[in-house]
């Protein structure tokens, strides 16, 4: 009978601690921001946002929550400020819904949605910071940078326009399409078009895009502006397109050459006129053309000064200088300086060293004598006819 007893009170006493350990864990409640939409959170828009309310404990009474107005969230309808929740059994869940307003101002980023609940009539109220990031409404995409290889693309040679393009939005791009408006100009695309498509390009991302382009080969000297036209789609599926302007630029190193073109000078007249002749031999014009003659032992200059000023020169032409000089020795050395620009208005200097020999004088008494041996030629014969026919 004592065992019994004693069996009956141990059963009793597990069942005490049994019930009171339950009753000593009770609710144990957690909030979640389980979603928002639409989707991104953009400055100054109105958003659903959905917060569910966990249960891991025994069941919990009615729980009432409260929106807490922070930073750049605020509840859209103050009617809708304060919630309550029914009971909630262990394990279980509920969820509640706010509509929400961005603020104009909000900073684009990690943000925090606060709420505050409590359990029943439990005066111990919890707050919770619950984070949700805002993005920017601009969409854009940019050129960030041009480089092109070689530096002044050669008529009739190709090379190569590399684009940088930079994602400056806070939203992924999913694809899109950069295209060259070659339609103004004489470039032509070599091993592609002039057209490359992208595409999961992220937020603050960059992609490198290449073209390999050939200028014609009757393609004039210049900077070519070109139209860049981008068209993209964003992670929310809208189509965005923008157009930037680049620079390209076509051209050649200049060939000139620097010659004697004709002298007037000889041993007997020492003083006479030298013509300096410049050549474009290149294919766009050259312009202000402008030659120095430098000192030498060999000749003096007599007038004008050193400089000469010939202007601009077009391809296959050219232009002469005329300078007077008196030579003083038999092999006359002038050396010659020609500057100008290019094209681009890129300054060019081209150093020649011309040599001029000294002809001699031509002699005028040997001219005399073979007219005097004629005409007495002349009267010999007759001489001698006449007596003939005596």
């Amino acid at each position: 009978m004592r065992k019994q007893l004693s069996a009956l009170a141990l059963l009793c006493l597990t069942l005490v601690l049994a019930t009171a350990s339950q009753a000593a864990v009770g609710p144990d409640i957690s909030a979640s921001l389980l979603y928002y939409e639409p989707v991104p959170a953009t400055p100054g828009s109105l958003i659903d946002v959905y917060i569910q309310i966990a249960n891991t404990g025994t069941q919990a009474d009615q729980i009432t929550v409260t929106f807490v107005d922070n930073g750049p969230f605020s509840v859209d309808n103050e009617a809708d400020r304060v919630k309550t929740t029914p009971s909630i059994p262990s394990q279980g869940n509920f969820l509640l819904k706010y509509k929400v307003r961005v603020s104009p101002d909000a900073i684009t980023g990690p943000n925090n949605i606060k709420i505050e609940y409590r359990t029943g009539t439990s005066p111990n109220v919890r707050s919770l910071l619950l984070p949700l990031s805002v993005s920017s409404t601009t969409v854009s995409v940019s050129v960030k940078s041009v480089t092109v290889e070689p530096a002044v693309l050669i008529p009739g040679n190709d090379g190569t326009v590399t684009l940088v393009i930079s994602n400056d939005a806070d939203q992924r791009i999913t694809s899109g399409t950069a295209k060259l408006d070659l339609s103004g100009v004489d470039l032509i695309p070599i091993q592609g078009t002039n057209q490359q498509r992208f595409s999961d390009l992220p937020a603050q991302g960059e992609r490198s895009l290449v073209f390999r382009l050939a200028p014609s080969p009757t393609m004039q000297p210049g900077v070519y502006k070109t139209p860049v036209n981008i068209s993209f789609i964003d992670q929310q599926g809208n189509t965005h397109s923008m157009s930037e302007v680049i620079g390209i630029r076509v051209g050649a190193e200049p060939e000139v050459s620097i010659t004697l073109d004709d002298a007037k000078v000889n041993s007997k007249q020492s003083i006479g006129d030298v013509f300096i002749k410049v050549t474009n031999r290149g294919i766009g014009e050259i312009k202000f053309v402008n030659i120095v003659l430098g000192e030498s032992e060999t000749y003096d200059i007599v007038a004008g000064g050193d400089e000469r000023y010939v202007g601009n020169i077009d391809s296959d032409d050219y232009k002469t200088a005329k300078v007077t000089i008196e030579a003083k020795d038999t092999d006359v050395t002038i050396p010659v300086t020609v500057t100008f620009l290019d094209a681009l208005n890129t300054k060019h200097t081209q150093e020649a060293q011309l040599s001029l020999k000294v002809r001699a004088a031509e002699s005028g008494g040997n001219g005399l004598i073979i007219t005097v041996i004629v005409v007495l030629a002349l009267l010999v014969g007759g001489y001698f006819l006449m007596r003939k026919r005596k």
